[in-house]
């Protein structure tokens, strides 16, 4: 019951909840909350406003809460008697059992408080917590107190993410007064408390000693921005190393947990993939991180992926910007941080043109309104280096670049300037009608004339015969304009689906920025990936094919001490080791060939190695036989590989015999997979 409940109750907050509360409500997210609190945080600074920040940490809130203060809230959001009563019964019916000696002894009957886990729990909490937040936006509403100002179009008094609330509060003794009774009556009205000693004060152009003087007043503690607000710094410079120190820390303890000396090369590129570079995702979700991040982060994956460490370094066998090139291009796919960090704040672009009642789409059009340059508002006097806008809005000729539009009433479009005819602005297709238009700067629907059902540009002068079968021709290919449909979309030209994803603008970042290559081998390395062999056999074989394989050769060009001397091949003795030789034409290699081609029925393989991988490659997944001659031929050459470095630093030599009973485990191993 309480999950119907909770699917039911989900698609009603949006229309109920204010729109300062950013957690469990369906098109906010969290990362809004972030963008709001820095841009507003940033006004202050800017405009010289003396002003107080209060992150306030709410006490076992779950635990807390009053009973009856929920029915009380969802009676004031004239909730039907019946599901009053439904709700009561799930938050309600709920007994505790103390652990004694390992054993659950006796029951305790709540009488307040809803429970972890519970699928209700997060929605009814969030109603709860409105009850704060119509408070407050009715005491800014009546100047009783004052918050962050855009501009006087959008006021900013506080921030809520569940239990994480964030005030704004000029420093004025009326407001902070006003403030501290509507704390009281709500911790008095909700049963919930505030921990004094986790909540904290921030002053933003205050003295020390006034805000030591506040901080006692509320009885929370001091703390200078910029501080930790919802995982990020908050009123901190993006720009400096330290801003980061955070996510960084972060990527050492997961490090530092691993015991990864015994991690095969294929699970270090999982783990980095599914884990390590996901990290910094967050922070980079809503700021431009220095180059030097992006490097020294890159740094930490790169060790990681090749085996290295703070104390001892291995070998980096393969360029990284192979390796943080696509699948098909034949990279890892590990994805460079500077392209998701552009790809990830271009999405914010996105969404301003498809949400228009966001709370941040507000504050961002109230604080930039001046300086709007087409629909996409940029940065003015009224904002630092240190705005989060500031970073988003550099990536906004790259973003329309990449995207069309679909007029609908047009009201948001320029008729001109923005690409919503085959992709090029109006104003380079028709250069000379546009030097003569009187309408330069109109939208798409100003110059839609609703009484005539036609265009009207409003030409300086008269159209001579050439111009006007310009005009004629231009209007002739131009959609109708329909009031009843919408405002303008966008979409998005290097997606089929025509919708913003991070992995497509990601796609479309390193394609811009690298050098074309002018080989095409790499795109049958994408077959090596999708294969079912294990991820470290991949990583072998991807390895092989772009010829960086720890043989005696490539040791001796990297690092002439390192290698053995005389460089020969360990298993013959009679000729130098290069992976042709190893894994094609030595002779206990060409007995494992002999014994594979016997048993698959397949040609003897007459190859180099490269060109033997990439036809393996080629041929993968087709059907059973390809697949039967693809794992097994992987497994012949891990198993050549193995007994190699078995004989080098193991000084365990194997048999033919021994070799074949091992090449068959292995093929067992990749056909498991």
């Amino acid at each position: 019951m309480a999950k119907a409940l909770a699917n039911r109750l989900k698609s009603a907050l949006p229309d109920t909840i204010a729109e300062n509360q950013m957690a469990f409500i369906k098109g906010r997210q969290i990362n809004d909350a972030i963008l709001i609190a820095n841009e507003a945080i940033d006004t202050w600074k800017q405009r010289k406003i003396k002003g107080f920040v209060l992150k306030l940490d709410i006490e076992k809130a779950f635990d807390k809460i009053s009973w009856s203060f929920i029915d009380y809230m969802l009676a004031k959001k004239h909730f039907p008697h019946k599901w009053r009563k439904w709700i009561k019964a799930c938050i309600s019916n709920v007994q505790y059992s103390i652990l004694l000696n390992g054993a659950p002894k006796g029951r305790i009957k709540a009488e307040r408080g809803i429970r972890q886990g519970d699928p209700l729990s997060p929605f009814i909490f969030v109603l709860a917590m409105d009850y704060l937040s119509r408070l407050l936006s009715h005491l800014e509403s009546k100047g009783a107190i004052k918050g962050v100002s855009f501009n006087n179009c959008c006021n900013i008094s506080h921030l809520l993410f569940a239990d994480d609330v964030l005030i704004f509060v000029e420093d004025n003794e009326r407001y902070l007064n006003n403030l501290q009774m509507a704390l009281t009556l709500f911790e008095k009205a909700s049963g919930l408390t505030f921990n004094n000693s986790k909540s904290t004060i921030s002053p933003i152009n205050i003295s020390a000693g006034r805000t030591d003087q506040i901080a006692s007043f509320f009885g929370f503690q001091t703390k200078f921005l910029p501080v930790n607000y919802l995982g990020v710094p908050l009123g901190g410079n993006p720009r400096s190393r330290s801003f980061w120190d955070q996510t960084i820390e972060c990527i050492h303890k997961k490090l530092n947990g691993w015991k990864y000396s015994q991690i095969s090369k294929g699970g270090r590129l999982t783990l980095l993939k599914a884990s390590l570079s996901s990290l910094p995702t967050y922070q980079l979700s809503t700021f431009k991180a220095p180059v030097s991040v992006y490097k020294e982060i890159e740094k930490h994956w790169r060790d990681f992926l090749w085996g290295g460490s703070e104390d001892k370094q291995n070998a980096h066998l393969i360029n990284w910007n192979i390796c943080t090139s696509p699948k098909e291009l034949g990279g890892m796919g590990i994805s460079k941080l500077k392209d998701t960090n552009q790809a990830l704040l271009c999405k914010w672009l996105w969404r301003y043109h498809n949400e228009s009642n966001s709370l941040w789409k507000k504050c961002i059009d109230a604080k930039y309104t001046k300086n709007h340059q087409g629909d996409i508002p940029v940065v003015g006097r009224n904002s630092s280096a240190n705005s989060p806008w500031n970073a988003i809005k550099k990536w906004k000729d790259w973003y329309e670049s990449k995207i069309s539009w679909i007029p609908n009433d047009g009201s948001s479009l320029s008729f001109w300037h923005s690409k919503w005819h085959n992709n090029i602005p109006l104003s380079l297709q028709i250069p000379r009608l546009y030097a003569l238009s009187n309408m330069q700067s109109a939208t798409v629907k100003e110059i839609w004339d609703q009484g005539s059902d036609d265009w009207n540009m409003k030409p300086r002068r008269p159209l001579n015969e050439r111009e006007q079968q310009t005009w004629d021709s231009i209007k002739m290919s131009l959609p109708r304009i329909h009031n009843n449909r919408g405002m303008c979309k966008p979409t998005w030209n290097p997606s089929d689906s025509k919708k913003y994803t991070v992995a497509s603008a990601k796609d479309i970042a390193f394609k811009e920025s690298s050098i074309p290559k002018e080989t095409n081998w790499e795109k049958e390395l994408k077959h090596l990936w999708r294969s079912h062999i294990p991820q470290k056999c991949k990583f072998f074989i991807w390895t092989m094919v772009h010829q960086k394989l720890n043989t005696m050769d490539n040791i001796q060009k990297r690092n002439p001490s390192m290698s053995l001397n005389p460089s020969w091949c360990i298993s013959c003795r009679s000729s130098n080791e290069d992976m042709n030789h190893l894994f094609i034409f030595c002779p206990f290699a060409r007995s494992l060939w002999n014994m594979w081609s016997s048993e698959t029925g397949t040609p003897m393989v007459n190859t180099n190695v490269k060109d033997l991988c990439l036809q393996l490659c080629r041929q993968t997944g087709r059907n059973a036989k390809n697949i039967i001659s693809f794992n097994s031929a992987i497994a012949t050459l891990w198993t050549i590989w193995i007994r190699r470095n078995n004989l080098i630093f193991a000084d365990k030599d194997s048999s033919y015999l021994n070799a074949w009973e091992d090449m068959h485990s292995h093929w067992k191993l990749v056909f498991k997979k």
